[in-house]
Order: structure tokens, then C-alpha cells, then sequence
């Protein structure tokens, strides 16, 4: 199960670099510590399927249930009368807790919503109530029978599923990234003499070595860097459990004054 609030793990590699992990955040499978904005609908049996895909103008959720779960005529925003059977929910975490929020109605057989309708006017409730999609975000997309008002039709629910805000659908993982190796070619050089960092991680989507190098697209590398001080470098590697981090010290040994100087002293 994942954990609502992420936990930071350090310890001291046998490699000797100092690696961290932080657990991984996603919406965990119970639903525990989630906070609904709308009717709480952790109980209700999962008994469709969704995918999601967000477009430039639309978002597309597509469950198995939008021609099987009866509709209920309701009036419209516009004034006439609609039969609605489902609402699309929306998880988004901020200070390490989840919200979940229903934004509008789908009509029996819709399975397409203007993108806007994600935002936090068709939300309306705080704190997201200001809420709009964040690019690189990750948030958690799900649909329910009727929910957003005391009005009912089935109680049930599709499983949710987690979307990187203008990236796509993110991909399912057992474990955070392991960093296999994270060491320096000398852990102490004069200053600005060459160094090479080198390092290996398994099971990362993205990963950066800061400072000085940003980011990196293999695995398995090296990267030569000069230092002017007594610099730490720490690799980042994440993918959608979570992030790991391991850090690498490389010192700058200070350059002795020829004995001729200390004679001049004298």
C-alpha cells in the first residue's frame, strides 16, 4: 500500500556514498487519510475500468460503465434537462494530503469533458476551489456514480488512475529507483584538477546530478566536472513510487606554501 505522506528513509551505503529514499506518495488502495470534498465513496465497490488521456482542450475518461449505469434527469446549468449517471473525480495531494473532488456531471454515454472543467471553479470547494492543473503534476483521476449532491443512482466506482499533468498516464511501479553506484574517480583533488562522477541506477524515469550538472539521460554514466571548493554532489533519481538520492563529497585539499616562503618569513 502506498503512503498518504511521504517517508524519508537515509542510510549508509556499503558503496560509501549516503543514499536517501523518500516512499512514495501515490493514493493509497484503502483510501486512508484521503480527504473527500464530495461524498466519501472509499466504500463503494470498484466494478469499472477507466483510462484517461488529456488532449490540448479535452480530457477523455474512458469507462466501461458510461452506457450501463442508469441516468437520473436532472436540469441543467443551461436550463434544460440532461440525464446524468456519473461523476468524474479528481485526486490532488498538497502538503502530503490528498483531496478528492468531484468537477461536474457526465451524461449517460459521455466520456469527454472540456479540460476546464478540471479547474477549480467547476470544483468549488476549498481548498481546491482555486485549483488549476499544474504541468508536471501528478494527480489522480477516477469515476463514480452520482456523488457530488445527495442524489443517487449506483454506488459504485472505477479504480483510479494517476496522470501526469501534460506528460500522460503514469506508469505502474513496485519500488522507488535504486541507486547502484554513486562514487567520484578521487574523493580529494586540487582545485579545479579534473574529476569524474560515475554512477548507476535501476528503475528511474528522470535523474539529475546537482549541482554543476542537471540533468541525465543514462542509467549508467560518467560526467567529468572541475571544482574550485569542497563541493557535494547529490544524484536524484525518480520514477512514479518515488525518489531516491545519494550524495558524493569531493574535497578540495589546500595547496602548501613552498618551504621558500616560509623561509622568507623567518
Amino acid at each position: 500500500m502506498s503512503f498518504v505522506r511521504p517517508l524519508l528513509f537515509t542510510f549508509v551505503s556499503l558503496l560509501g556514498f549516503v543514499c536517501t529514499a523518500s516512499a512514495n506518495s501515490w493514493i493509497p488502495s484503502d483510501f486512508k487519510g484521503v480527504q473527500w470534498l464530495h461524498t466519501d465513496v472509499s466504500q463503494w465497490p470498484q466494478t469499472a475500468t477507466l483510462d484517461v488521456s488529456v488532449g490540448s482542450t479535452t480530457i477523455t475518461l474512458n469507462y466501461n460503465k458510461a452506457n450501463t449505469w442508469p441516468g437520473i434527469q436532472v436540469t441543467a446549468s443551461t436550463g434544460g434537462q440532461i440525464r446524468v449517471n456519473a461523476n468524474p473525480w479528481i485526486f490532488v495531494q498538497r502538503n502530503g494530503t490528498w483531496y478528492a473532488a468531484t468537477f461536474e456531471w457526465l451524461t449517460v454515454g459521455q466520456t469527454v469533458k472540456a479540460v476546464r472543467a478540471v479547474q477549480g471553479d467547476h470544483i468549488k470547494v476549498p481548498p481546491l476551489n482555486t485549483f488549476v492543473p499544474v504541468h508536471g503534476e501528478v494527480y489522480g483521476f477516477m469515476v463514480s456514480g452520482l456523488a457530488r449532491d445527495s442524489r443517487r443512482n449506483v454506488q459504485e466506482r472505477s479504480e483510479v488512475k494517476m496522470y501526469r499533468w501534460g506528460v500522460g498516464p503514469v506508469p505502474s511501479c513496485r519500488s522507488q529507483p535504486t541507486i547502484r553506484a554513486f562514487r567520484a574517480s578521487s574523493d580529494n583533488v586540487a582545485r579545479s584538477e579534473p574529476v569524474s562522477l560515475i554512477w548507476e541506477v535501476e528503475g528511474a524515469e528522470s535523474m539529475s546530478i546537482t549541482p554543476l550538472i542537471g540533468k541525465v539521460n543514462s542509467a549508467q554514466g560518467t560526467q567529468q566536472v572541475r571544482v574550485a571548493a569542497t563541493t557535494q554532489f547529490t544524484l536524484h533519481a525518480e520514477n512514479a513510487c518515488g525518489t531516491s538520492n545519494a550524495s558524493r563529497t569531493v574535497s578540495v585539499r589546500t595547496t602548501p606554501l613552498p618551504a621558500i616562503m616560509h623561509l622568507l618569513k623567518d
